[in-house]
């Protein structure tokens, strides 16, 4: 029946998803593993996106009713192939376990990989969602035809152009449960894949963010990039990885030399310079910056005692322990305002549209347009004038409410009741 109604709906433009809605459909009815507990396996491969899914992961290790399992997956694959296949090394894996994670390493062997079903999953949670970047093993659509797929997207979006970029409908056409970061990126999939989503066989709900949470309620850990710091004011600077307008627009080379030098002129503030991990390779790659400059930016950081180069994978409480954040339009952004603490956001060539969510917090930093204006936020927050506190307060609570402090107590209920 089914597929006759889809059959005369279909058209141009829609074949893929009406593929995806059979295919899945079929898939659920074979699905007949009943475990006595949830069986629940997350996948990571960039250790810096790990803090999306943490908090789940950590609450559903302290419930009995769930079985979870981490699969660590090296972050050298292009086009589903893993680069130089005769290296074995998995940084990720490497990672979690000098953590103390019990954790699981996919790559096998040469182009061997674990393969999920002998885990026996009920869920499988992604973070990343290009099937490029995963052996194809990991698809999305493969992995739909023995569990359930569910995403908690690696960061969360402030510009609405690029919600066609993190929510590709190649991914997303195979997930079953869609945790949106934001009632506009609910929305958006919603729109996106609404034959899935009228029949339920995609589902996408906004239940609060528990990256925020994690942010919050689990700040004070002791991991932290602040051990070079003799000073009380800590300032974090997160320029953006590339200079495109139509990708978000960076800073990084407006400041990267200047603030070096204005370090050297306030060895009274401690600054921690924290690029995006793919920073320093697009700059390579568009010929924005040679190998020698980079090691020589490197080299310099590392001679001037007041600075230092975060490389931290984990950074909760690296951003609870300063005292301000001086960033490019970003996720980090949002993931910061919520600590309450005050953000210097730098102006850039950007060619896109923000969330509405993020205009609001925008509304809440102190916005500069040069050095000569970041140098003044800069001085008057570190004297103690910070009058935008208690609007960033008001913005914390209208634009987020309580969803904060029950997102991943909500994510883990729905599972529950869906099991």
């Amino acid at each position: 029946m089914l597929k006759s109604l889809l059959g005369k709906i279909d058209k141009k433009g829609y074949t893929s998803d009406v593929i995806a809605i059979l295919r899945m459909n079929k898939y659920r009815k074979n699905k007949c593993v009943n475990h006595e507990r949830i069986k629940v396996v997350f996948l990571c491969q960039i250790v810096e996106t790990w803090n999306k899914v943490a908090y789940v992961y950590y609450k559903m290790l302290e419930n009995p009713q769930f079985d979870v399992e981490l699969v660590c997956i090296p972050n050298r694959i292009k086009n589903s192939v893993l680069e130089n296949a005769e290296d074995l090394s998995n940084e990720t894996y490497d990672y979690f376990i000098s953590k103390g994670y019990k954790a699981i390493n996919a790559l096998k062997g040469k182009n061997e990989w674990v393969d999920l079903r002998e885990l026996s999953p009920d869920y499988v949670f992604f973070i990343r969602p290009y099937n490029y970047f995963m052996p194809e093993i990991y698809y999305s659509k493969n992995i739909s035809k023995y569990a359930k797929t569910c995403c908690l997207l690696y960061a969360i979006n402030t510009m609405q152009e690029v919600k066609k970029h993190t929510l590709n409908k190649e991914f997303f056409r195979y997930i079953d449960y869609y945790f949106a970061e934001s009632e506009s990126t609910m929305n958006y999939n919603i729109k996106q894949l609404r034959l899935g989503h009228i029949l339920k066989i995609n589902v996408s709900k906004y239940l609060g963010s528990p990256t925020l949470e994690l942010f919050i309620k689990n700040s004070d850990n002791i991991e932290h990039s602040w051990d070079f710091s003799k000073n009380n004011f800590r300032v974090i600077w997160t320029p953006r990885w590339c200079t495109d307008a139509c990708l978000g627009g960076s800073n990084f080379f407006n400041y990267y030399k200047w603030l070096l030098e204005y370090a050297k002129k306030t060895p009274e503030i401690d600054f921690l310079f924290r690029p995006h991990p793919l920073t320093f390779e697009n700059f390579l790659a568009t010929g924005e910056m040679t190998q020698e400059e980079i090691t020589s930016f490197k080299r310099e950081i590392e001679q001037i005692h007041n600075v230092e180069l975060d490389t931290n994978p984990q950074y909760e409480s690296t951003f609870s322990k300063s005292s301000v954040l001086v960033s490019d339009i970003s996720s980090v952004m949002v993931e910061y305002f919520v600590l309450g603490k005050p953000i210097i956001f730098c102006i850039s060539n950007m060619n896109l549209e923000l969330e509405d969510d993020t205009k609001k917090i925008v509304e809440g930093c102190y916005v500069v347009n040069n050095r000569e204006e970041l140098e003044e936020r800069i001085i008057q927050l570190k004297n103690g004038n910070d009058y935008m506190k208690e609007k960033r307060q008001k913005i914390i609570a209208e634009v987020f409410g309580n969803d904060i402090q029950n997102s991943t107590n909500n994510i883990i209920n729905e599972i529950i009741r869906n099991k």
